[in-house]
């Protein structure tokens, strides 16, 4: 409820709490890969046919990405939900904690079958503007926070699309199917708590602040072939 990737950086999906283990690393970013991973290694003989119980490098990199962001999401909403001051901003605090935590369980469940270490560090951005939000309060910290939300999510928006369209792994495109709606109405509905806040004009449309009270139940990668926000 997380290092840069819009228009150009990677996605993190949020920010991230001291809990976590090892630092991503950045990379060049590369036109139409957000993620800004070189090309990777096709993964069998016949392009587009990946071998079974293998992920290619941009799929690792992906789960990487994605797993620092949804767990950086918790440990933020958490904060929120703690030290937030408007109701808006505390209820999408537990949102973020309860729809991220269910994703985040759900990438585990793909990862570990095949390997994929993931991490439990933020990086330094992420620990950075963790520190930020723990100095703010009151109405200042809810401004922050949403401002932050705003900008992770925007960044997961372009991640998620790049995986849907240049991943190879068809449970991690399926995940993210399921996961780009969701990540999309979360960009909305902080973009009308913003409006609330300061009056700036919101991004992406006018979303009711009402929206957040019944969270949705996060999709699963099984049935990611009906997205649903």
């Amino acid at each position: 409820m997380i290092r840069e990737c819009v228009i150009g950086a990677i996605a993190c999906l949020g920010w991230g709490a001291a809990a976590f283990g090892a630092d991503t690393t950045g990379a060049a970013v590369g036109v139409g890969n957000p993620a800004g991973a070189t090309a990777s290694a096709p993964q069998s003989a016949q392009p587009g046919m990946p071998a079974r119980g293998v992920l290619n490098n941009d799929d690792r990199l992906f789960i990487r990405e994605i797993t620092i962001g949804n767990r950086g999401e918790i440990a933020a909403g958490a904060l929120a939900a703690q030290k937030g001051q408007n109701k808006s901003v505390i209820d999408f605090g537990r949102r973020m904690t309860i729809d991220h935590r269910q994703a985040d369980r759900r990438l585990a469940d793909i990862a570990r079958p095949v390997g994929v270490p993931l991490p439990n560090q933020p990086d330094q951005e992420h620990r950075d503007r963790r520190a930020q939000l723990e100095r703010a309060n009151g109405a200042a910290f809810d401004i922050a926070y949403i401002r932050g939300q705003i900008t992770d999510h925007q960044k997961a928006v372009q991640l998620l699309e790049w995986e849907i369209g240049s991943g190879e792994n068809a449970q991690l495109k399926a995940y993210a199917a399921e996961a780009l709606p969701i990540a999309m109405q979360h960009l909305e509905l902080a973009s009308a708590i913003l409006t609330q806040l300061t009056g700036a004009a919101p991004v992406g449309g006018s979303p009711n602040v009402r929206e957040l009270n019944p969270a949705p139940a996060a999709a699963t990668p099984q049935n990611a072939a009906a997205p649903k926000p």
